[in-house]
């Protein structure tokens, strides 16, 4: 056919078949890279936005299940949210009543006790609603780090340092936000170590925060542990030994509202540092 052989003509066609099989595979494959690369992100749980029902028809069945399960576990995480809230709400109620009634009571060891518990447990309620988000939004604000650092070192007594004299950049995140993390930090430092030292410097995009303490340190198997919500290293469960578990996890959730993130290492020579990244406004 056409002078050419008929061999050459069948391979010819066979590789104009190859080629047409990988770009149709390369083309249902794009909208699965793009769904697998969305429900790996950071944000996928919270954030259930449905993803775009693209590509074949079993590609959008799977997108479409996929968008029903993040809908479903954004709904009962929600729920748990709403519940948690709820309840530390209704329990400082009564905590209240509890409290007007000891301070009513005469002068008692007894009594003064129960006033050191009241107040750890209204510690406790504090921290929950915290953590729910029910009283502090990280989102849609701006904040100027180096005064917030500068007064969250004067309310843990700590020397300031030349690192906050210099301007840095506002960072987006709101004020009341920013000193939490802040102050979560620092109480967890001066906790477990005497020797504390704060620093930051702007980079590029975000404006990193480090607090490096010389305690104990943390094991590095459990690193990824203790920004999780009411997880101790301590299990006694003494208080005098430690918080209710959800000062690590406050942090992590008011710097991922506000696009950051929580980095934890051990320090060498001993101790951890503990660097929370935010993006500048």
């Amino acid at each position: 056919a056409l002078g050419m052989p008929v061999g050459f003509l069948a391979g010819l066609l066979g590789l104009l078949v190859g080629a047409l099989t990988l770009l149709a595979v390369l083309r249902e494959m794009r909208p699965l890279s793009r769904l697998s690369r969305a429900v790996g992100h950071e944000d996928a749980v919270r954030n259930a936005a449905p993803f775009p029902e693209t590509g074949a028809p079993e590609m959008r069945v799977l997108t479409r299940a996929i968008n029903t399960m993040r809908a479903r576990n954004a709904a009962l995480l929600a729920s748990r949210t709403f519940a948690l809230a709820a309840i530390s709400h209704d329990l400082r109620t009564y905590l209240t009543r509890l409290r007007l009634r000891v301070e009513m009571m005469p002068d008692h060891p007894q009594a003064e006790r129960a006033r050191i518990d009241l107040d750890e447990m209204d510690h406790l309620l504090r921290a929950i609603v915290h953590f729910t988000g029910d009283e502090i939004s990280a989102e849609g604000t701006c904040a100027d780090p180096s005064a917030a650092l500068r007064r969250a070192m004067q309310r843990h007594d700590l020397p300031a340092t030349d690192a906050f004299l210099a301007t840095l950049p506002p960072v987006a995140i709101s004020d009341a936000a920013l000193a939490r993390i802040l102050d979560n930090l620092l109480s967890n430092a001066r906790c477990y170590a005497k020797d504390v030292s704060v620093g930051a410097q702007a980079q590029e995009r975000t404006v990193p925060i480090t607090v490096s303490d010389r305690g104990p340190g943390i094991d590095a198997a459990r690193l990824h542990e203790v920004v999780e919500p009411f997880v101790r290293l301590e299990a006694s469960r003494n208080r005098e030994l430690g918080g209710a578990g959800l000062g690590l996890a406050i942090v992590r959730r008011l710097a991922e509202q506000a696009g950051g993130r929580i980095a934890l290492h051990n320090r060498e020579g001993g101790g951890l540092v503990c660097s929370v990244i935010l993006p500048i406004r």
